[in-house]
C-alpha cells in the first residue's frame, strides 16, 4: 500500500496530491524510532520519514578526512567503531 506521511514539520503537498492518496498517516519527523518502524514496514510511505536539525551535517564534519591514506581512513573507521566494541 501506498501511504502519504503528514506532518506540518514535513513535506506539504498542495491538496490536489493529497488527493491521490487513499491512505495518509501523521508522522513527527523528529521521532526516528517511529520513522524506522515505517521504513521497515511492507507499505511504501512518502514524505519525510526523520530529520534533526540539531545534528551535524557530514558537510560539516567529514570534509576534513579528504587528505587521509587508505591506511588512515580505516584507522578512523575502526576508531570510531571501537567506541561501540561491548
Amino acid at each position: 500500500h501506498l501511504v502519504m506521511l503528514n506532518h506540518e514539520s514535513g513535506i506539504i503537498p498542495d491538496e490536489s496530491a493529497l488527493k491521490m492518496f487513499a491512505r495518509q498517516e501523521t508522522h513527527d519527523p523528529t521521532d526516528i524510532d517511529r520513522a524506522r518502524e515505517l521504513a521497515e514496514s511492507e507499505d511504501v510511505h512518502l514524505g519525510l520519514f526523520y530529520q534533526d536539525k540539531n545534528a551535524k551535517r557530514y558537510d560539516q564534519y567529514g570534509a576534513h578526512n579528504l587528505g587521509f591514506s587508505s591506511g588512515q581512513k580505516m584507522a578512523a573507521i575502526e576508531s570510531e567503531l571501537d567506541r561501540y566494541a561491548i
